[in-house]
C-alpha cells in the first residue's frame, strides 16, 4: 500500500508539472486573476506543489519497507 501511495504521489506531481506547463491561464481565470502576472504566480503555485509531490513520493518509493 505504501509503494501505491508513492507512486500515485509521484504521477500526481508529474501531471499537475506538465499541466501547469502546458497552460497556467485555465486555473488562473478560474480564480479571477489577471492574465499578466498572475498566471505566472499560479504557474509558480502549482510547480511548487508539484514539486513536492513528487519529492514525497520518491522518498516513499526509496525508503525501503
Amino acid at each position: 500500500m505504501k509503494n501505491l501511495r508513492s507512486t500515485l504521489s509521484l504521477i500526481g506531481g508529474a501531471v499537475l508539472a506538465a499541466a501547469s506547463l502546458y497552460d497556467a491561464s485555465l486555473p488562473t481565470r478560474a480564480l479571477g486573476l489577471p492574465l499578466e502576472g498572475g498566471e505566472a504566480v499560479i504557474a509558480a503555485t502549482l510547480l511548487s506543489f508539484a514539486a513536492v509531490l513528487f519529492w514525497s513520493g520518491f522518498r516513499g518509493i526509496r525508503r525501503p519497507v
